[in-house]
């Protein structure tokens, strides 16, 4: 199986294509989601007949950040230096798609139909246009920031 077909599925439409997170159980971003829509964004940009792009999710949540279960392997195969450095990577890479994502001459919408935390909603930031849906059940924000304090004003 491709990486990007275990972790987005990409449908042409009509000038456009839809990505679908599928990265159960809550499309967390892991290096494999990560290579997937690089992948997808290359190729979306290399298309002339794609005008834009709609990401969203085929699951209850858009995304909920960051990977803890890859961490969790990290750290058992590499201990927690290695994590820190792979850790460290994998920001660098997040960070890149990003502005890739600002960038891309692909208009990007994010559709968010469910929870959409830390790293997800800087996901759905990168896009040029965020669509929420309209449910006081669906939880948008950065949670860490309960732990670690309030970012500065």
């Amino acid at each position: 199986m491709s990486t990007t077909a275990d972790h987005l599925q990409v449908r042409p439409c009509d000038g456009y294509q839809v990505w679908e997170l599928c990265s159960g159980p809550v499309n967390a971003l892991s290096p494999d989601l990560l290579t997937a829509l690089d992948e997808a964004l290359a190729r979306a940009v290399a298309d002339d007949t794609v005008a834009a792009v709609v990401l969203t999710s085929g699951l209850s949540v858009f995304s909920a950040g960051a990977d803890a279960t890859w961490m969790r392997t990290v750290v058992a195969e590499v201990g927690p230096q290695g994590l820190l450095e792979q850790f460290v990577q994998t920001m660098d890479r997040f960070r890149e798609l990003c502005i890739g994502l600002r960038r891309s001459p692909v208009l990007v919408l994010a559709v968010l139909g469910g929870h959409t935390l830390a790293g997800g909603l800087e996901l759905a930031l990168a896009c040029d246009l965020r669509f929420a849906a309209d449910s006081d059940r669906i939880r948008i924000g950065v949670p860490e920031m309960d732990l670690f304090g309030a970012l500065p004003s």
